[in-house]
C-alpha cells in the first residue's frame, strides 16, 4: 500500500513538472513571437523615418541618341485611404481660408490654387474613378477655379488702381502668365514620370554657391515671361538661369523657367534649342537642378524641417514632382506637409509672426493714397494664427500633386470598382 502511494506521488510530481516545462516553453514561444512582431514593427518605423533616398533601377536614364527620358516603369501605390481623406480635408480647409481672405491674397497664393486646379483637371481627364470620387473631384475643381479667378481678378483690379509706369505694368503682365489658367500646371502628363534613375545624385554635379543672387522681381520675371512669347527667349536669360549654380529659392525659380518652357513646347523650337544648347540638354539640366533640390530637401528633412525652410521644401516638391520626379512624392513627406497646416479655425499654413511680408511697394517702389498691394507674401494675423499666403500657396500646390499621384497609382487599390 505504501509503495503504491509513493508511485502515485511520483506520477503526480512528474505530471506537474511536465506541465510546468510545457508552460515555460509556451511562454517563451509567445514572448519570442511578441518580440519578433515588435522587432518587425520597429524596423518598419525606422524605414519610414529614414531620410528619403532616390529609388534605384537597372534601366538606363536617357537614350544615347535623343537624350529624352525613358518612361516605362510600373508605378506602385504607396499611399493609404487615410492619406486620401487627409488630403481632401486639408484642401477643403485651405479653400475656406482663401475664400475668406481672398482680397488679401497674393499671386503666390494663386500659383498654388492654379497648380491644384491643373492637377485636378488631369485627374478628371486621365483616370477612371468611382462615381462618388469623381463627383468629389469635380466639386473641388469648381471651388478652386472660382477662388483662383477671384484672386487674380482682385489683383488686376488693385494693379489698375495704382499709377504705374509702362515697365511696371509689363512686369505684372508677365507674372499673370503664370496664373492665367490651370492648364499651364497640368504637368506631368498621365504616366509621364521619369525613370527611377533619372534622379541620379552621382551623375549630376551637386555644388553650392549661396552667394549668387539675381533680382527675382525684375529681369528674371521678364525671362520667364519671354517663354510665353513664342519661346523668344533672349540669350542673356539662359546665362542668367543656367550659367551659374544656384541653390534653394533661386534654383527653384530657375527650374520654373525650364518647366514652363517645356510646357510651352519650347524644347521643340529650333531657335530656343540653339540658344540653350550652349549650356547643355534641357532635360539633363532639369534633372541636375532637381538632384540638387532633392539633396536640399533631404537636408531640410534630416535637420528637423526648420520652420523657415518649410515653404522652400514645398516649392521643391511642387516644382520637381511636376517635372516628373516622383521621388519627391513620398507619403511620409506628404504627411509631414499636412502636419504643418494650422490647427485653429483657419486652415492656412502659418509662419512666425515676426516674419516680414514683401509688399507691392517694396518690390516695385509704388505707393498711392496709402494703398498697398501684396505680391509674393502677406502674413494674415487672426487670433493666435499667423497665416502666410505664400506658404499656403506652395503647400496646397504640392499637396495637389500628391493627390494626383495617389489617384494615378492607387485608385484601383483604394476605391471600389464602380467607376465612370
Amino acid at each position: 500500500m505504501l509503495k503504491m502511494l509513493k508511485r502515485h506521488v511520483i506520477y503526480i510530481l512528474a505530471a506537474i513538472v511536465t506541465a510546468v516545462l510545457l508552460a515555460v516553453v509556451c511562454i517563451n514561444l509567445g514572448t519570442m513571437k511578441t518580440f519578433t512582431r515588435m522587432l518587425m514593427q520597429d524596423r518598419r518605423m525606422q524605414e519610414q523615418e529614414q531620410p528619403i533616398l532616390p529609388e534605384t533601377s537597372e534601366q538606363p536614364i536617357l537614350t544615347e541618341t535623343s537624350g529624352q527620358p525613358i518612361k516605362h516603369e510600373a508605378l506602385q501605390c504607396r499611399y493609404n485611404i487615410d492619406d486620401y481623406d487627409s488630403i481632401i480635408e486639408s484642401i477643403r480647409r485651405v479653400l475656406e481660408f482663401l475664400q475668406l481672405f481672398v482680397t488679401e491674397m497674393t499671386l503666390d497664393a494663386a500659383v498654388g490654387t492654379r497648380a491644384l486646379q491643373g492637377q485636378l483637371q488631369l485627374i478628371l481627364e486621365s483616370f477612371t474613378l468611382p462615381v462618388e470620387i469623381r463627383t468629389e473631384m469635380e466639386q473641388i475643381l469648381t471651388n478652386v477655379t472660382d477662388i483662383s479667378d477671384n484672386i487674380v481678378g482682385h489683383f488686376v483690379d488693385s494693379m489698375m488702381e495704382n499709377d504705374q509706369s509702362p515697365a511696371g505694368k509689363e512686369r505684372l503682365k508677365q507674372n499673370l502668365y503664370w496664373i492665367e489658367s490651370g492648364t499651364l500646371w497640368e504637368m506631368p502628363a498621365a504616366g509621364d514620370w521619369q525613370t527611377t534613375e533619372a534622379l541620379d545624385l552621382k551623375r549630376y554635379e551637386v555644388e553650392d554657391d549661396s552667394s549668387i543672387t539675381f533680382n527675382e522681381s525684375n529681369f528674371s520675371d521678364q525671362c520667364i515671361g519671354s517663354v510665353f512669347d513664342n519661346c523668344t527667349v533672349p540669350a542673356e536669360c539662359f546665362t542668367l538661369f543656367l550659367a551659374k549654380r544656384y541653390s534653394e529659392y533661386l534654383i527653384a525659380h530657375a527650374s520654373l523657367f525650364l518647366l514652363f518652357a517645356k510646357k510651352k513646347n519650347c524644347f521643340d523650337d529650333e531657335q530656343y534649342m540653339e540658344k540653350i544648347s550652349k549650356h547643355g540638354d534641357p532635360n539633363d539640366i532639369m534633372a541636375s537642378f532637381c538632384a540638387k533640390m532633392f539633396v536640399e530637401a533631404q537636408t531640410i528633412d534630416m535637420t528637423g524641417f526648420n520652420i523657415m525652410r518649410r515653404d522652400l521644401f514645398c516649392e521643391q516638391v511642387l516644382v520637381c514632382s511636376m517635372s516628373g520626379f516622383r521621388q519627391f512624392l513620398h507619403p511620409s513627406w506628404l504627411r509631414t506637409i499636412l502636419s504643418w497646416q494650422g490647427k485653429g479655425l483657419l486652415g492656412c499654413f502659418e509662419t512666425p509672426k515676426h516674419y516680414a511680408s514683401k509688399t507691392f511697394e517694396e518690390i516695385y517702389g509704388i505707393k498711392k493714397e496709402g494703398k498697398r498691394v501684396k505680391r509674393y507674401d502677406n502674413v494674415i494675423a487672426a487670433g493666435t494664427q499667423s497665416c502666410s499666403t505664400h506658404f499656403t500657396g506652395v503647400a496646397i500646390g504640392s499637396i495637389g500633386v500628391h493627390l494626383r499621384y495617389l489617384m494615378e497609382t492607387c485608385s484601383e487599390t483604394l476605391f471600389e470598382a464602380d467607376s465612370t
